[in-house]
């Protein structure tokens, strides 16, 4: 799959494969995984999305990489509305759909129409 800027947004190893190849998303999380996918943002059937399930392999890693981007979250320097405008027509040019599918629902919590800043910003709805 490609963006709208004609380049792949997956990342690929040395031997050829994506990462995601070699280190699919854990399907059976013991109790430290599952405590921890607890406290992430899922996908609408309420299954974690496959970032997080994937993290999750490695608990110190994950625990950290949540710990920052809650702090992005909840203590950056911009409005909920800006981080909004930022990350959606990104997550549209890389055909991120993890991404939209989320930030979506958190732009539309604002008012903001998700399609209407992606639209205006050049990239696909």
């Amino acid at each position: 799959m490609r963006g709208a800027s004609g380049h792949s947004p997956t990342c690929f190893t040395s031997s050829g494969k994506s990462p995601s190849d070699a280190n699919p998303p854990l399907e059976t999380p013991d109790e430290e995984q599952a405590a921890l996918l607890a406290a992430t943002s899922a996908a609408p059937d309420g299954s974690p999305l496959d970032l997080f399930a994937t993290l999750v392999r490695w608990p110190e890693l994950m625990r950290r990489l949540t710990a920052l981007g809650g702090y992005f979250f909840a203590q950056g320097a911009r409005t909920g509305a800006q981080r909004e405008l930022a990350i959606l027509p990104i997550a549209a040019l890389l055909d991120s759909e993890h991404v939209l599918a989320r930030h979506r629902v958190l732009a539309a919590d604002m008012g903001i129409d998700a399609r209407e800043v992606i639209a205006a910003r050049g990239a696909r709805p």
